[in-house]
């Protein structure tokens, strides 16, 4: 089955349940059978280590129609597993709302696996700042953007909503205050 059709599948049930919700529709839920759960898996793995975009936005895709229409018995294992995947493609900060224990603590829970704690450690390192003491983990776009601002004068900025542009400018607004109120100046 290809990915695009693995997709399609998840969609189908994604529409099924939505359209039940509405009442458009009689009969139970869907959710996902155990034969499309694997596929799914091995799919988001296999698309993670991929470096583009459609790749990123299908992991982010299968992510959260698993995660939604899931055994709700197996979210643990899979929050250990989609924190890896997101960090990975560079989409941390989604993974923040799998996780109780980040929203009520500001770290992850512990996973089952050393080699997960450290995937996830790496991969979130790239995409962090530090600004006034406080952590801030950024998506890799946002991380770009950062870097780029420090980089140049002049900037244009051109991205979807959503995609965190106002953000990383309040940011480096609050990062060159920061800095010129260290040095006893406003601004240089």
């Amino acid at each position: 089955m290809s990915d695009r059709a693995i997709a399609a599948q998840l969609l189908k049930i994604e529409h099924w349940n939505f359209a039940k919700k509405m009442g458009l529709v009689n009969g139970d839920e869907k959710a996902i059978d155990f034969n499309l759960l694997i596929k799914a898996l091995s799919t988001i793995d296999k698309l993670s280590k991929e470096n583009n975009a459609f790749a990123k936005r299908l992991v982010v895709l299968l992510v959260s129609l698993i995660w939604e229409y899931s055994n709700v018995n197996f979210r643990n294992s899979f929050r250990e597993i989609f924190t890896v995947v997101l960090s990975r493609i560079g989409v941390a900060p989604s993974s923040i709302v799998l996780d109780d224990n980040y929203k009520l603590h500001n770290r992850y829970s512990a996973t089952n696996s050393y080699f997960s704690e450290l995937s996830i450690l790496i991969n979130q390192l790239e995409n962090e700042i530090v600004l006034g003491g406080k952590s801030y983990l950024l998506t890799e776009f946002q991380k770009k953007l950062w870097d780029k601002i420090e980089e140049q004068k002049i900037l244009g900025i051109s991205a979807p909503t959503s995609a965190g542009k106002s953000f990383i400018i309040y940011l480096k607004i609050v990062d060159l205050i920061l800095k010129a109120t260290s040095k006893n100046r406003f601004f240089e």
